[in-house]
C-alpha cells in the first residue's frame, strides 16, 4: 500500500492527526523526563547502562538528548498544556522520540525482570507499528471513500 497522508484541508483529518502526535508527546516525556514518575530512570535497574546504550543507539550525547527533552516539554508545556502566548508553534522532529521508545522498549524486555511473567504477552513493537499504520492507512482510504 503507497503511503497515505492526511488531507492537510481536511478539519477532522487535522485534528486526528494532531490527537496522535500530541498524545506521542506526552507519552514521550513520561518515559524521558528526569522527573516523571514512570520517567526510565524509575524503571530500569542499570541506569548507566540504560542511558550510555540509549546515547549509542540515538547516536547523540546527552547534551543532545536534554535539549531534545527540553524540546519535547517546551511543546507540551507551552501548547498542549497551557497554550503560552507564543505566537509560532514548534513542533519537535519525532525520529529521536521514535527511536528511543524503540530502544526503551527493548531494553526492558530483555534486561528488565519485573517483565519477565507477561514478556509473551507483549507485541514486538516494530510489527505493532508496522500493523496498526497499515489498519489506519486502511481506515483513512475506506472513510475517503477509496
Amino acid at each position: 500500500m503507497g503511503d497515505a497522508r492526511f488531507d492537510t484541508t481536511n478539519n477532522v483529518e487535522c485534528t486526528i492527526n494532531s490527537n496522535f502526535l500530541d498524545m506521542a508527546v506526552i507519552e514521550w516525556c513520561k518515559l524521558f523526563g528526569p522527573k516523571e514518575v514512570h520517567g526510565w530512570q524509575k524503571m530500569v535497574t542499570d541506569k548507566d547502562a540504560f542511558l550510555l546504550g540509549l546515547l549509542t543507539q540515538l547516536a547523540i550525547n546527552e547534551a543532545s538528548l536534554d535539549a531534545f527533552y527540553k524540546e519535547m516539554r517546551a511543546y507540551r508545556d507551552k501548547f498542549l498544556a497551557h497554550l503560552d502566548s507564543d505566537s509560532m508553534m514548534n513542533i519537535p522532529q519525532m525520529n529521536i522520540a521514535s527511536e528511543s521508545t524503540l530502544y526503551y522498549y527493548n531494553y526492558i524486555l530483555k534486561n528488565e525482570k519485573d517483565v519477565d511473567s507477561f514478556k509473551d504477552e507483549l507485541p514486538d513493537l516494530p510489527t505493532y507499528f508496522n500493523e496498526s499504520m497499515a489498519d489506519g492507512q486502511k481506515l483513512y482510504l475506506k472513510l475517503a471513500g477509496h
